[in-house]
């Protein structure tokens, strides 16, 4: 198998601009969707190089993390391209047509194929509810990365904007003061919250949080700590003993998690 070299991941990110670009508009909006996808999945190849690298991960593996972090959301651009939305339920699954594009597409040129289905297996499920019990060890491992780092700069993104005050880019309606039903039940039970029960802002927040219980890698949990991502959102939601009692639990699970 060809390991993974540095030339080989600046190819791949020469080749990720030139690909963004192609969908650059002269429309203001449009342009703000296009430029808010290139630069999260940056980030996010930078996040999975950084859990992957704590992780003790040889080289080859850390950049192999970076190279899918980049492509992970691949399809985006098509996506709001077609359908104005980065909703998956009302256009296509992001992961699943990512996966399909770069089988189709000269991205990859230079990697063999072992290599290629990693790629194709981590971008493919790194959307799912859960990843299955099926995966080499090495497709989860990867799979595991960009799930978490992805979290973690949607989680980083929605804080950056309650620090600064700006709208959110979403479908969800004001909030009314109330949570959804069903919502701080599914966060009791360590769940991850379907977008279907999202009904406001307020549970839109609630949904990222509860991602925190499904972090795979003690580097993830010590990213959220110390980026204290966890006060920003809890002071965006209502006040209630319910709630309170939630993120004493989260807390503990955090601190535990970091020993």
């Amino acid at each position: 198998m060809t390991p993974v070299t540095q030339n080989l991941f600046h190819q791949t990110l020469a080749w990720y601009f030139f690909y963004a670009a192609s969908y650059y508009s002269s429309d203001a909006d449009f342009q703000d969707h296009i430029l808010l996808k290139k630069k999260h999945s940056l980030r996010v190849a930078a996040l999975s190089g950084v859990i992957a690298k704590e992780l003790g991960l040889p080289c080859k593996e850390i950049l192999l993390a970076k190279i899918i972090g980049l492509l992970h959301d691949i399809a985006r651009f098509e996506q709001y391209t077609r359908y104005q939305t980065f909703n998956d339920k009302i256009s296509f699954d992001h992961g699943e047509f990512g996966a399909k594009l770069l089988s189709q597409i000269d991205c990859l040129e230079g990697i063999d194929n072992d290599l290629r289905e990693i790629i194709w297996c981590a971008v493919f499920h790194h959307n799912k509810i859960s990843i299955p019990a099926t995966l080499s060890e090495r497709e989860a491992l990867h799979t595991r990365i960009v799930r978490d780092a992805d979290k973690l700069d949607i989680i980083y993104l929605t804080c950056r904007y309650l620090k600064n005050g700006r709208r959110f880019p979403t479908v969800f309606p004001a909030s009314n003061g109330q949570l959804s039903p069903g919502i701080v039940e599914a966060l009791a039970a360590r769940q991850l919250i379907d977008y279907s029960m999202v009904q406001s802002l307020y549970d839109f927040h609630l949904l990222k949080i509860a991602w925190v219980y499904d972090l795979n890698f003690t580097p993830s949990l010590a990213i959220i700590h110390q980026r204290n991502h966890i006060k920003i959102l809890k002071a965006a939601l209502p006040i209630s003993a319910e709630l309170e009692e939630q993120f004493m639990l989260l807390d503990r699970y955090i601190k535990d998690g970091l020993v």
